[in-house]
């Protein structure tokens, strides 16, 4: 392990170390943000709204790939950092070598499952009438780079897993780059509307996955490629999973809320669809920003639960209050230009009016979705499968009794207050996981690694 990723994970200041773990993440993820407003902005240019809510609906299925995505790369890329803190840099390859491999296999069965019955899946998500089209033609592109959506979440959270966060980012931009170039060329030079917006992204995808390959092929000691090495043991497969189970439930239950939301949006009107798409863009780019932070601290957090106690808990405080500060900057930008930034997207004035609206009421749970995300994370971690299971599941199925009961009392704005009420809960259980765990959360080293 190179002298450098030692330094920040052992001996450079908190804010110093966070940094360097998080700012890759957040630019990243930040741009990442930026690229799915604009595939909303030119898609908008086309003056659809069947359009804009195919791409909405369609978002169930990308936070799907995401999961299968993090069950590997979070499961793998947590017990990578800890393996790292307790100097087992053998073990390594055999974690990343079966989540590299089992990656690849399980986007290609997706494929196969999936690629016939595009139209049957937009049913399930939603679609209807005219959105119906767009939404199967956008799912057969999606559903043929599964094996490269899921492979690069695995790789970015490898990267990251072994202190090289510069990697990730450069990764993740160049993905968004070639993104950004390829829309405009696909939606408009080639009049492929939302097929287009979907190549884009899978091209996208391809062209990073293989970055992050040709980068891991250089000689390293810590993650490895190789077929030889796809062979993990028992208690290598029982740290992925105990781990990896709920950084998917994660990702697939967040997609099942999105449908389940699409669903109850959907009696509403279609203008109700595509207000959601417009307004849940925009609050991704504060809480991708803050996401990007909490999951860009795990692998330091992770190492630091096996060889510096005092410097994780010294982290996570640092986390929370950065959290705190972005909060409060948004909540002001929100009230004050919230409708003029809606405006931007539409020319609709019922949507730019409940977009708005939606705007405002999501923004105001970003400070306990982001304690949400931050103790989610440091439970992974820790590997405290347990805890981050709960989580994960509460998350998920929290909100969807919450819907029935806020849409009975008070129709439209009881499904958009929702949101709000949910994350409230999930937040109140987070905090009460990691209290009822703080004593596996301090246990010494000499005990974890006897244990």
């Amino acid at each position: 392990m190179k002298e450098e990723q030692l330094y920040y994970f052992e001996k450079a200041s908190v804010f110093k170390a966070m940094m360097h773990f998080s700012l890759p993440m957040m630019i990243g993820t930040l741009l990442s943000v930026i690229y799915g407003i604009l595939n909303i902005y030119f898609i908008g240019f086309l003056g659809d709204s069947h359009m804009i809510s195919a791409i909405s609906l369609t978002l169930p299925i990308f936070a799907l790939l995401m999961g299968f995505g993090n069950f590997f790369g979070v499961g793998g890329g947590t017990y990578i950092s800890r393996l790292l803190g307790a100097k087992d840099y053998h073990k390594t390859k055999f974690v990343s070598g079966f989540s590299i491999y089992g990656g690849l296999v399980l986007g290609i069965l997706i494929i196969l499952v999936t690629i016939f019955n595009t139209e049957q899946i937009a049913q399930i998500l939603g679609a209807h009438g005219e959105t119906m089209y767009f939404t199967s033609n956008y799912l057969k592109v999606m559903f043929l780079s599964a094996p490269f959506v899921i492979l690069f979440f695995i790789l970015e959270q490898f990267a990251r897993a072994m202190g090289a966060p510069v990697i990730s980012m450069v990764g993740m931009l160049l993905s968004v780059a070639i993104n950004i170039i390829l829309d405009p060329i696909l939606i408009f030079g080639f009049d492929l509307n939302v097929v287009g917006a979907a190549l884009g992204t899978a091209i996208s995808n391809v062209v990073a996955s293989i970055f992050f390959i040709l980068y891991f092929m250089r000689k390293n000691d810590i993650i490895s490629i190789s077929i030889k090495y796809i062979k993990p043991t028992r208690e290598i497969l029982t740290e992925i999973v105990k781990v990896g189970i709920p950084a998917f439930l994660m990702s697939v239950l967040m997609g099942v809320t999105g449908l389940v939301l699409n669903l109850f949006l959907a009696g509403y009107g279609n203008f109700a669809i595509a207000s959601y798409g417009i307004s849940f863009r925009l609050v991704q780019f504060p809480e991708l920003i803050i996401m990007g932070l909490c999951e860009g601290v795990v692998p330091l957090i992770a190492y630091n639960f096996i060889s510096n106690k005092a410097r994780m808990k010294n982290i996570i405080k640092a986390v929370i209050l950065s959290i705190a500060m972005l909060f409060v900057v948004c909540m002001i930008i929100v009230f004050t230009m919230g409708h003029s930034i809606i405006g931007m997207f539409s020319n609709d004035a019922t949507i730019v009016d409940l977009a708005t609206f939606i705007l405002k009421v999501t923004m105001t749970s970003l400070l306990l979705n982001g304690i949400g995300f931050l103790f989610t994370g440091m439970l992974q971690a820790t590997g405290q499968g347990r805890g981050a299971t709960i989580m994960a599941i509460l998350q998920g199925v929290v909100i969807i009794p919450v819907l029935f009961v806020m849409n009975g009392l008070f129709g439209l704005h009881g499904v958009i207050w929702s949101l709000l009420i949910a994350e409230t809960i999930c937040a109140l259980a987070a905090m009460f996981i990691v209290y009822m765990l703080r004593d596996k959360l301090t246990v010494d080293k000499a005990e974890l690694l006897e244990g």
